[in-house]
């Protein structure tokens, strides 16, 4: 598995991939996204300093994405694969890459060199809904732990930590 950055290009992809079915509804907002919302949000992703998109390729093909929104103590975890890659041991290969490359990214960027911030200070948060036993299970094995139980969005999910 390899990861690299989304790009402009990408959009019409991303688009698909989050209107499909189980993504909508493991997503806290399951209404479907309409184009012009989605190109908007993506294009401000691209610039947003604190959010990053990366994209998994395995064989020359696109299989899914990871997005870290960055608040001042963790990485926030958005992670779903292309429906034709489910169920093919990808997610956690994807997430592993992923996290590697956004702690680089991290370590690169000139207020983490100003504030000296250490690998150590680096977490990485996912929210999973309680219907989600898929995500649980693939976060667990990338080393996740589960702390807590919380309401998000009017809906109980687990909170897992690493």
């Amino acid at each position: 598995m390899k990861v690299r950055a989304a790009r402009y290009a990408d959009a019409v992809t991303l688009y698909q991939w989050a209107n499909q079915p189980l993504v909508r509804q493991q997503a806290f907002s399951q209404c479907a996204i309409a184009w012009y919302d989605h190109l908007y949000w993506f294009y401000d992703c691209l610039l947003a300093p604190d959010r990053q998109i990366w994209l998994g390729v395995a064989d020359g093909q696109l299989v899914g994405q990871v997005r870290f929104d960055t608040d001042i103590d963790c990485f926030w975890v958005d992670i779903h694969l292309d429906n034709a890659f489910r169920g093919k041991g990808l997610a956690a290969p994807l997430l592993r890459e992923a996290m590697v490359k956004q702690r680089l990214l991290r370590q690169a960027a000139p207020s983490c060199q100003l504030l000296n911030l250490a690998e150590s200070s680096l977490r990485f948060c996912a929210y999973v809904k309680l219907t989600n036993s898929a995500s649980c299970r693939m976060f667990e094995k990338v080393g996740y732990s589960l702390v807590a139980l919380e309401l998000v969005q009017q809906q109980w999910c687990w909170r897992y930590e690493l």
